[in-house]
């Protein structure tokens, strides 16, 4: 057959246009199917497939991912009774009613029980789960590992023996409105220089220590979520081992807020470690035994966008150890046993332009002990300090 641009070479006729076009319709035939046939993405390239796993039905989560391709997506439907182990970037979709659940499924061969659970991530990027429940596990409910990357959007991991989420070893999760819930052990757990990103609502209550904790330099980021951590019996949130709680000063980060309630030791803990803001946030601590624990911590908050909220705790703010507390915030500590309490630390907390700030109907007000050094300027207190002589104070409330 000669080329179409030989054809284009002879004298025109209608029988060398007709052969041309021919000759298109031809190879346009010949092609592997239609546009729609061959869904293509964003980018232009061959959409990936998307099957449909029905647990009802006998169907596996396990055999579908060991026949899926890289990227494709997996439609999960029903109760799926399996431990599944994701080897490659998939995404597990279960439009919002899907179950998968670990109760009276066996652990991985010598796995120890908590480096394990119901659905595994272990060194694998670009994995997403997306409208599932991921219960009653052995061990964890969300286990990510050694570098893994795993979107969690509309999640809910509840009845886990352990935690309901584990970040771990130099792992990344972003969770986008999901729920960790009356779990053995914690809502989230992220340690070994590892991350959790929170958007959207997010929701820890009910787990039978700690909504969340972080630990061996790792970070809890809040970027523009509404967090809620509430009746977990002794922390809201624990962050210890050189780790970090924070709110960066991204346009996305506006807005963020961290509602801790109904812990029975503290809403908030920093142990050897630090709390950062950076944007326009609202912390709200109460019916907690201690709203705000620095043990020793750090909490920084520096450019006047902030706001705390520390009301009927047993002690709204408790700072001690060598803590080191740098607020120019808005501030409401109210209705606590003890408003603010230091020991052997640094207070330093100011007026933001715009905010206002009090610490007043408090039972003690504020309470400074061995070699504080503090500076409480433009913020109203309504009774006057109660300090031990060693303490160094300066400022519009100071000590006696």
């Amino acid at each position: 057959m000669r080329s179409l641009t030989e054809l284009t070479k002879t004298p025109y006729s209608r029988t060398a246009a007709l052969t041309i076009s021919t000759t298109m319709t031809l190879c346009f035939a010949g092609s592997t199917g239609t546009a729609a046939e061959n869904p293509q993405d964003a980018h232009g390239q061959a959409a990936k497939p998307v099957q449909t796993v029905r647990c009802g039905a006998g169907q596996s989560i396990n055999s579908a991912l060991r026949r899926a391709e890289a990227g494709a997506t997996l439609q999960i439907r029903g109760m799926c009774h399996e431990r599944v182990v994701i080897t490659q970037a998939v995404t597990l979709d279960g439009g919002g009613s899907a179950v998968i659940d670990g109760g009276g499924v066996g652990l991985a061969p010598a796995a120890a029980a908590e480096f394990d659970g119901v659905v595994v991530v272990d060194g694998v990027t670009g994995v997403s789960l997306v409208g599932l429940t991921i219960q009653n596990g052995v061990a964890n409910g969300v286990f990510a590992s050694h570098g893994a990357s795993i979107l969690l959007k509309d999640v809910t991991t509840q009845n886990n023996h352990f935690t309901g989420i584990v970040v771990s070893d130099n792992s990344t999760v972003e969770a986008v409105d999901s729920v960790t819930k009356s779990n053995g052990d914690g809502g989230f757990d992220v340690f070994t220089s590892s991350s959790l990103i929170l958007k959207g609502t997010f929701v820890a209550s009910s787990n039978g220590t700690a909504g969340g904790s972080a630990n061996g330099q790792s970070i809890v980021e809040l970027r523009g979520a509404q967090v809620t951590a509430t009746d977990n019996p002794v922390f809201g949130i624990i962050i210890g081992s050189r780790s970090h709680l924070a709110v960066f000063g991204f346009a996305s980060s506006a807005g963020s807020t961290l509602n801790v309630s109904g812990s029975g030791f503290a809403g908030i803990g920093i142990a050897d470690s630090s709390f950062t803001l950076f944007s326009d946030t609202v912390v709200t601590a109460t019916h907690n035994g201690i709203g705000l624990l620095l043990a020793p911590g750090q909490v920084t908050a520096p450019d006047g966008r902030a706001t705390f909220v520390l009301d009927n705790n047993g002690i709204g703010m408790n700072a001690f150890g060598g803590s080191s507390t740098f607020l120019v915030a808005g501030l409401n500590v109210h209705d606590n046993g003890t408003g603010v309490m230091v020991d052997d630390s640094s207070l330093s907390i100011e007026a933001a332009p715009g905010l206002p700030a009090s610490i007043a109907a408090n039972g003690t007000d504020v309470q400074l002990s061995f070699g504080t050094r503090s500076t409480i300027q433009n913020v109203t207190v309504a009774t006057p300090l109660i300090c031990e002589p060693n303490v160094l104070s300066r400022g519009t409330a100071k000590c006696p």
